[in-house]
């Protein structure tokens, strides 16, 4: 659902390493709804650019 790419995106090599470090997808209950890479995109996008 990305809506373009930014300096701050995550880019594949540094997304592989994170992986192993976030939480999986628990079995049973709600399926995540946001991908997890685009909320650290957000996040680093606004660490970034702050609040302009």
């Amino acid at each position: 659902m990305s809506l373009g790419y930014y300096d701050s995106d995550l880019r594949d090599e540094k997304w592989q390493r994170i992986v192993p470090l976030l939480p999986p997808q628990k079995p049973v209950g709600k399926l995540r709804e946001v991908s997890l890479r685009e909320v650290l995109n957000a996040i680093f996008y606004r660490a970034d650019n702050g609040t302009k």
